[in-house]
């Protein structure tokens, strides 16, 4: 039984890589690395970022300085 279920699971896997490949090749077809998206590309592009701490996964209070 567990064999029916991993080669289902790896026929499903081979078909999906192929549809991900011919969406990748979609997407990135004429694509040009110098492009920007800004309406004057003179004008530097500013990225803002902001960043959170999800989770605290140790502390070590005794060597903590």
């Amino acid at each position: 039984m567990s064999s029916i279920i991993l080669l289902t699971l790896m026929v499903n896997f081979i078909c999906a890589s192929n549809d991900e490949k011919q969406l990748y090749m979609d997407l990135l077809t004429n694509y040009n690395v110098l492009e920007r998206p800004v309406n004057n590309s003179n004008i530097p592009l500013v990225i803002k970022m902001r960043l959170f701490l999800q989770q605290i996964v140790d502390v070590d209070e005794k060597n903590q300085v």
